[in-house]
């Protein structure tokens, strides 16, 4: 709960001097590596389950899919109303799932 804690004060802090709704370029940048990694851990726990479960490379491109729209469900439709997140954010989060996505299937393919 350390990472929680330091990150919800320097949210508090920015928010104090910008305004509510903002987050500042260091958060903004922690929140979208934290997401990158998220991805790539994401990546790895659905090649797996495709491979042992399936044994098929299209489940892996399904799961990824059904991941990427519960993404933009979260981003776009539970985040603003729930926590009021502008739509900058839901952008700059969402890309930072799905470009690693659409990454690994690139490599994949070819």
């Amino acid at each position: 709960m350390r990472f929680r804690r330091a990150y919800d004060q320097a949210l508090a802090r920015i928010q104090e001097k910008r305004g509510y709704g903002t987050y500042g370029a260091w958060l903004i940048t922690y929140r979208g590596l934290c997401h990158v990694i998220g991805a790539i851990m994401f990546i790895g726990v659905s090649t797996f389950v495709s491979k042992q479960f399936f044994g098929s490379d299209v489940a892996l491109y399904v799961l990824l899919v059904l991941a990427s729209l519960a993404l933009i469900a979260q981003e776009f439709i539970l985040q603003p109303r729930t926590f009021g997140q502008m739509k900058m954010h839901s952008v700059v989060d969402l890309m930072s799932w799905v470009v690693p996505f659409g990454v690994y299937v690139f490599m994949h393919l070819n």
